[in-house]
């Protein structure tokens, strides 16, 4: 079926000033903001008394008022210059980008002037690098496999790797900072994208994919790329121009794959937007119809480009071929009833994908959704094997409205389904939808500690394609004043059937970046046994009641330093704390993991008892004898080898424990 959008001026102005607001706002939380404080944790006002100075706030009367003092600043003054040449960079743009993440202080940014000299006012105390935004330059960005992936808390990987490539500039918020930026230049990739007719492939969407941790992941090499993809401009390379020329320079050395993505819209109907109106910038990121070099559909048959720094790999021509593209349809029903499902939730990912530009962020994706009659479409699929994800809508219904809901329903669980679409169109597509599992009971802090966050309670399947999770908050209102949990209740709904395994994470408030944990997971009660660690087996409809999550804040701290065999500082070293008891690996939640800074140095906490120390390269668990494991069974396997000779560690309850490691040559 097709739908008909009509021309609206003001719907469009409104959505491109929605899309700038949503990219602005993804922009300053990411890289620009500071960490947030939750006004919540402040405890309720003390009463006023008759001598006790008034400050009258948005109409309100505050007692005892007194401002939160400001925290220290320094001001960092520098020169950027090339590496190559020792000249200056000029007139580019550069922020600081904090060391352990957006989320450990605020990132500041700047100007070169002609001379390559900058200044950067009010930074706050932290360790931070400096990207320089200027085109052909390596940046932090680069060393990122995604760009998302920069708003992740410090123990990241990706962060790691940052570390052995940067300087850092150290504030103390005291001092002032002389400093000297040297930026090298990357490598570059170059070519001509084509039709088959011999026409050029004009505003088409060039993605340069580096391998990196076993998987190939789009690569960003400066920031002005982001808004050249977000607004449908060329900066950076990232599209082709009126010869259907792009080039994409500032990339580090390692090996790549080209992959062009054609402008196409597979949703009918797009949950909460238009898929074509996404295609407009040209950046679509919903788009499976890509050819990789050298013309290839299938990105197992891209060749591999290997390059070094300063080096351009050009002639990297890519010809698009005529093909058939198909369409998909189908209805959704529930299970119980046979009924269709209006508005149920719909996705689809091809097994032939790899990480495209923001392809995890989830306001990205081929969604869409069924219609009154519980049916859906997609058009112009590439042949190939793809999964389907579909759930209900969030206030889902059948499509019979007179007939009146049954008290106590379950919630509908979401479905995956294997599809193969070969030479023709797959039509009539049936996809049921059974009632998914409940999982309830209470979470608390053992000796009635109050809640110091928010809290998620997760329940994933032991696959790690499903996820359902249900949000505690740490605090009440008790006549307008807020008053903290000691024990709440929980209910997760829509579980598949099947195994899954209870975790609980920090969901707001007092950050646990930094390696800080607050608290662990004591024990996970439920039938008599302790279940942390292991899996809970559900059955479609079911509902488990009385589980007791038992959370505690008697964590310990490690401190260390890693060395090379040379006594240098071991950079960017990765480093996985896997309990000793083999009991608690279950998804190695239990475990810890940390990363050292550019001085070899790393801390974290967590969890009394004895841990195995394993250094950690990406994906070096994978090979090709357990390709059909799961990631977590892939984990362990390799884990089982890499315990028998390492080292062991103790994690004590409220003290600090300091150990010097050598990273094991391999």
């Amino acid at each position: 079926m097709s739908r008909q959008t009509e021309f609206n001026p003001r719907f469009y102005l409104f959505l491109m000033k929605a899309s700038a607001c949503f990219f602005g706002l993804l922009l300053g939380f990411f890289i620009l903001s500071p960490k947030a404080s939750m006004q919540d944790d402040a405890p309720p006002p003390m009463p006023i008394s008759a001598n006790t100075p008034v400050v009258v706030v948005n109409g309100r009367i505050m007692g005892n008022y007194k401002p939160t003092p400001e925290p220290p600043k320094s001001t960092i003054r520098g020169r950027v210059i090339y590496a190559d040449t020792g000249r200056p960079v000029r007139r580019a743009g550069l922020m600081l980008m904090s060391a352990k993440g957006s989320s450990g202080g605020r990132e500041n940014a700047g100007l070169t002037n002609e001379r390559g000299e900058f200044e950067i006012k009010n930074v706050t105390e932290g360790r931070y690098f400096v990207s320089v935004s200027t085109p052909g330059v390596l940046t932090p960005f680069s060393s990122l496999s995604t760009f998302e992936r920069i708003g992740t808390a410090q123990g990241n990987s990706e962060l790691a790797d940052v570390a052995k490539d940067f300087q850092e500039v150290v504030v103390n918020g005291i001092s002032d900072v002389d400093v000297t930026i040297v930026v090298r230049r990357g490598a570059a990739i170059s070519g001509r994208i084509m039709y088959a007719d011999g026409e050029p492939a004009i505003g088409m969407r060039v993605e340069i994919l580096r391998k990196k941790g076993g998987e190939y992941t789009a690569v960003v090499s400066n920031i002005s790329e982001i808004f050249g993809a977000i607004f449908g401009g060329a900066a950076g390379g990232m599209k082709t121009d009126d010869r259907g020329v792009f080039r994409v320079a500032g990339l580090p050395a390692g090996e790549y794959i080209v992959r062009v993505v054609e402008n196409v819209s597979h949703s009918e109907k797009g949950q909460g937007r238009d898929d074509e109106f996404m295609a407009i910038s040209g950046f679509n990121p919903t788009s499976m119809v890509a050819t990789y070099y050298p013309n290839a559909s299938d990105v197992k048959k891209a060749e591999v480009l290997k390059i070094e720094l300063g080096q351009e790999q050009s002639e990297v021509n890519i010809t698009i071929p005529e093909r058939s593209l198909h369409n998909l349809s189908g209805v959704v029903i529930n299970k119980a009833t046979r009924e269709p499902l209006k508005n149920a939730r719909i996705s689809i990912k091809s097994d032939n994908d790899v990480n495209s530009l923001f392809s995890n962020m989830p306001e990205f994706g081929s969604k869409n959704e069924a219609d009154e009659q519980g049916r859906w479409s997609y058009k112009e699929l590439p042949a190939g094997k793809y999964t389907l994800i579909v759930q209900p809508s969030d206030s889902y219904e059948s499509s019979d409205e007179t007939k009146p809901q049954k008290a106590k329903t379950p919630k509908l669980a979401k479905a995956l389904k294997e599809i193969v679409i070969a030479n023709k169109d797959v039509t009539d597509l049936v996809v049921e939808l059974g009632y998914g599992a409940t999982v309830s009971g209470t979470i608390s802090f053992e000796n009635q500690q109050a809640f110091s966050q928010s809290i998620f309670i997760s329940a994933t399947d032991e696959k790690e394609k499903f996820s359902e999770s249900a949000f505690v908050y740490s605090q009440h209102s008790d006549n307008g004043k807020p008053v903290p949990k000691k024990i709440e209740n929980f209910t997760i709904q829509g579980i598949p059937a099947g195994k899954v395994f209870l975790s609980v994470s920090n969901g707001g408030g007092r950050s646990d970046s930094d390696g800080e944990q607050e608290f662990y997971v004591k024990s996970i009660l439920f039938g008599g046994k302790d279940i942390v660690g292991t899996t809970l087996e559900t059955k479609e409809g079911e509902e488990l009641k009385g589980v007791q999550i038992i959370l505690s804040k008697d964590v310990g701290k490690l401190k260390g330093k890693v060395s090379k065999a040379d006594k240098s500082p071991a950079i960017g070293a990765k480093i996985s704390f896997i309990p000793i008891d083999k009991g608690k690996w279950g998804n190695l939640n239990t475990s810890l993991f940390a990363s050292t800074n550019s001085d070899g140095e790393f801390e974290i906490s967590g969890a009394p008892g004895e841990y195995f120390v394993v250094f950690v390269k990406d994906y070096d668990f994978a090979n090709e004898k357990n390709k059909d494991k799961s990631p977590l069974e892939q984990k362990r396997e390799w884990l089982e080898k890499e315990i028998t000779k390492a080292q062991k560690v103790t994690i004590k309850a409220k003290e600090m424990e300091k150990i010097t490691l050598t990273l094991p040559e391999k």
